[in-house]
């Protein structure tokens, strides 16, 4: 592919929190990294669509409570969880319309005052490919490298999301935004 049509970041270094307070915990889009099991092992409920990804982090000695499915229709009751975490999964999800019925079903999901964890790419170009180069440091100290690469035609900003959390009753609790990545924490 042609360099000119594509967007890559410079790495990120992205320290996540010790998420392991809490007893319940979902985790979206769960597969790839399984950062939130790594952290917070047998009370996350890690759900991919792609059994594939799963897998391979299940040889890697990554558990957690796994379940195939598809996030705009979790197999979980309402007011399960009092975590849910989407840590760089929405951008994979190219329908905008896709990506609110998502956060809906975490709200669904999560208890009242449950807590949505968000992490993901600022996704604002009109290049064909966007490359987020990402380094991760866990509460353990352990640091995991990676790269998420998606269609760049998409318009996931800071700013869309969260009139979209806004619209759908979440109350803001934390926020950081960063030049290609951001963070929102916000009660049910």
């Amino acid at each position: 592919m042609d360099r000119m049509t594509r967007f890559e970041t410079p790495l990120q270094i992205i320290e996540l929190d010790n998420i392991s307070r809490f007893n319940n915990i979902l985790d979206i889009g769960a597969g790839g990294e399984g950062l939130a099991a790594r952290i917070g092992k047998e009370r996350v409920y890690g759900v991919d669509i792609r059994i594939d990804e799963i897998r391979e982090l299940q040889t890697k000695g990554v558990n957690c409570n796994w379940a195939v499915c598809d996030a705009r229709k979790l197999c979980f009751r309402n007011d399960v969880f009092d975590l849910a975490t989407i840590w760089f999964s929405l951008m994979y999800i190219k329908r905008a319309e896709d990506k609110v019925q998502v956060l809906n079903e975490c709200k669904r999901a999560l208890r009242k005052d449950g807590v949505l964890h968000l992490m993901d790419a600022q996704v604002d170009t009109d290049k064909g490919v966007f490359i987020l180069n990402a380094r991760f440091k866990l509460p353990d100290g352990q640091i995991v490298d990676t790269g998420y690469g998606v269609s760049g035609q998409q318009k996931q900003t800071f700013e869309w999301l969260q009139t979209h959390l806004i619209e759908l009753g979440f109350k803001a609790v934390e926020q950081d935004v960063r030049k290609h990545w951001f963070r929102i924490l916000c009660r049910k």
